[in-house]
């Protein structure tokens, strides 16, 4: 089994720079341990999800957000490295990003307005 890790794309499209799982954990939206991937009610929105895409860059993603979200499952098979990663907001509102090899590949929500 090998550990979280979050692969962040640079400007060359071939390298990669992996960021650490302590790195994400200290990355999470919200300020402490009990509720560090859940964000205010504010910042969790429809309008925040449309504007993220299938083929942005897991960058580009991290970016719009603002954040790292927590890791939920996490696979590397015959080269192909897949993440799938969450945010929730205090009132119920998520969403859930597939990234695969440092792009988007699927995005969901729920409770968001």
């Amino acid at each position: 089994m090998f550990s979280p890790l979050l692969i962040v794309a640079t400007a060359t499209a071939a390298t990669t720079s992996p960021v650490s799982k302590s790195d994400i954990e200290t990355n999470y939206c919200a300020p402490n341990a009990q509720t560090r991937n859940t964000l205010p009610k504010s910042r969790l929105t429809l309008d925040l999800f449309n504007k993220l895409f299938v083929g942005m860059t897991t960058k580009q993603l991290l970016n719009e957000i603002g954040c790292a979200g927590q890791i939920q499952t996490e696979t590397l098979i015959g080269g192909t490295h897949q993440v799938m990663m969450a945010w929730k907001d205090s009132i119920g509102g998520q969403i859930s990003v597939l990234i695969q090899n440092n792009r988007v590949v699927m995005r969901t929500q729920s409770g968001l307005e």
